[in-house]
Parts: C-alpha cells; structure tokens; sequence
C-alpha cells in the first residue's frame, strides 16, 4: 500500500512537471509582456481607486472669504429687487 501511494506520488508529480515545462515552453515573450502589462494597468487603476477613496475621506470646509460673501449676498438682493420688479409688472398688466 505505501510502494502504491509512493508510485502514484512519483508519477503525479512528473506529470505536473511535464504540464509545467509545456506551458512555459508554450509561452512567447509577447505573452509575457502583455500580462506584465495587464499587472501594471491593473495596479495603476488600483492604486488610482485607493487614492481617490482616500480624497473623498478629506473633508474640507467650504472657502468663504469675504469676497465671496459680498458677492453672495449682493446677488441675492439683486435677484429680490427683480422678483419685485416684475411682480409690479404683471401687477399693471392685471390691473391695466
């Protein structure tokens, strides 16, 4: 029983050494570079996704400076003074 385990043991291992050197001798250096590029696209999109994942953990406040505040708010006051202006306008028109 131990002499048939170790034949079948020897044996299965040449046959996965013969698989092995088939497939290596198989392989062209065209092969061999195409998947080395794959690998490196591969981990360049990998690495790309790790960093923006770690950018969206960023929290920045929002700049408000005093610039933008003016502006902010004159935009608003303008936007109010011609919502009143044309609420006249269709006022006249009812009433006209």
């Amino acid at each position: 029983m131990a002499l048939r385990r170790k034949t079948l043991a020897a044996s299965a291992s040449a046959v996965i050494q013969e698989d092995e050197a088939k497939r290596l001798a198989t392989v062209t250096p065209e092969d061999l570079q195409r998947k080395l590029e794959a690998q490196m696209a591969e981990q360049a999109s990998l690495q790309a996704k790790r960093e923006a994942e770690e950018l969206m953990k960023l929290k920045i406040p929002p700049v408000a400076t005093k610039k933008t505040e003016v502006l902010t708010k004159t935009h608003c006051l303008r936007d109010q003074e011609r919502s009143m202006l044309m609420a006249q306008v269709v006022r006249s028109w009812l009433n006209g």
